[in-house]
């Protein structure tokens, strides 16, 4: 008969993690209700070694049975009927998104002009993008396996002959006064494709519901989205996985920006990035102070939509998972601990992502990072939303704190 070995399952197809679980004893209805989706090893007399059965390949296999028979009973019950095998063993490596500071991974970066070149005679300061080259890669390939930052901001690329342009890099490095560049690779786990969001993807279901609330996404008919993973950058911020974004249909995904920390991150982003594409009011004093109305507006959140720092990621995989672990805090502003070193993204307050790099101390790996605080805005004692106009006064008490950072576990396995 067969004999189940060994089983592993995630709880979220989307997203979820491989976990070795002991499931003999598990009733099939547990299954699924409650896993995403499972591989059962098994073993019997009449083949060699260890063959793997998805257990969403036996639907038709499991209708009129009980629900409490538990996944051996069946096992024992299907007797030598053949099985919906996998042709091989499921690969259980794991690959992760890396990460290099631009700077020491051997990158060149300079300013350029929007449509500019190398030899325009603009000044530095009004050119509004970036490009990175290296020289042991082609722009195509860079940019077909990594994403950019500037101090913490991600920001859509594209490729030319002349290198990777970083669309409005320089703005940032200009408003932030810093000018730290990251690279998230997905080399490890396959291309990718930036999907720009422009105002035609938009659309609401209901016309009494503001985009503040809720907006649908739909994507261009020219994108492939079979066997991908799609992952979402909303204002610089990477959101993976998140209740965010939900696939409603084929092609839509609904955008819930109440979920996300808007006010903490409008007051972090207006501070180190161009936002002048929301169109808001400008305060020539507090640059931070902005009407609530016109912050919620549909105008200003289809200028935050479609600025250069929000774009759909369409990874070359058709799963992923993602989760995150803590560093710990060395005591010193930006200065994180762990004893691996591993070159994974990390990110801060907000969700922000933290420009790094490493240093190896006596056994230590001290990760160097940009500053990483969070503030008690006095707009979050109250509904901020509520109210006529918000800026980013702190409370007096504790203004601001040190902030934790984590390492992003972002990669997929097998």
């Amino acid at each position: 008969m067969y004999q189940l070995v060994r089983a592993r399952y995630r709880k979220d197809r989307r997203a979820g993690r491989w976990i070795e679980a002991d499931l003999a004893g598990a009733n099939l209805a547990t299954l699924t209700t409650l896993y995403g989706d499972v591989f059962l090893y098994i073993t019997w007399p009449g083949f060699a070694g260890i063959k793997a059965l998805r257990f969403n390949n036996t639907y038709t296999m499991r209708q009129g049975l009980p629900a409490d028979i538990t996944v051996q009973a069946w096992l024992t019950q299907m007797g030598n009927i053949t099985l919906p095998w996998e042709t091989e063993l499921p690969n259980e490596e794991v690959r992760l998104v890396g990460y290099a500071q631009a700077w020491h991974a051997g990158y060149d970066v300079q300013t350029r002009a929007r449509n500019g070149n190398l030899d325009s005679n603009i000044s530095t300061f009004e050119q509004e993008d970036l490009l990175v080259k290296h020289p042991k890669f082609e722009p195509d390939y860079i940019d077909q396996h990594c994403l950019f930052s500037v101090n913490g901001f991600i920001h859509l690329t594209d490729s030319g002959t002349d290198g990777v342009r970083i669309v409005d890099g320089n703005k940032t490095i200009r408003k932030g006064n810093d000018n730290q560049v990251g690279v998230i690779s997905f080399e490890d786990i396959g291309k990718i494709r930036k999907v720009p969001i422009t105002e035609e993807m938009l659309s609401k279901q209901n016309p009494e519901t503001n985009y503040s609330s809720v907006v649908y996404a739909t994507m261009p008919d020219d994108v492939e989205l079979e066997g991908k993973t799609i992952l979402l950058v909303l204002g610089g911020y990477l959101h993976p996985f998140s209740q965010t974004y939900i696939r409603v249909a084929d092609r839509t995904w609904r955008i819930e920006l109440q979920n996300i920390l808007f006010f903490e991150r409008y007051i972090e982003s207006v501070r180190g990035m161009d936002m002048s594409a929301l169109g808001l009011s400008d305060d020539p004093i507090n640059k931070t102070l902005f009407s609530v109305e016109e912050m919620l507006s549909d105008t200003t959140m289809v200028g935050y939509l479609t600025m250069s720092q929000s774009f759909f990621v369409i990874v070359d995989a058709p799963t992923m998972f993602h989760d995150i672990t803590p560093l710990e805090y060395a005591g010193f502003p930006g200065r994180y601990l762990n004893r691996d070193g591993r070159q994974l993204p990390i990110v801060g307050a907000y969700g922000r992502q933290l420009e790094y790099h490493t240093i190896h101390e006596h056994g230590i790996w001290v990760y160097v990072c940009s500053n990483n605080y969070r503030f008690d805005y006095t707009a979050n004692t109250t509904n901020w939303t509520r109210q006529r106009l918000v800026n980013a006064g702190l409370c007096p008490g504790t203004p601001r704190r040190h902030a934790e950072a984590y390492l992003r576990l972002l990669g997929t396995e097998g």
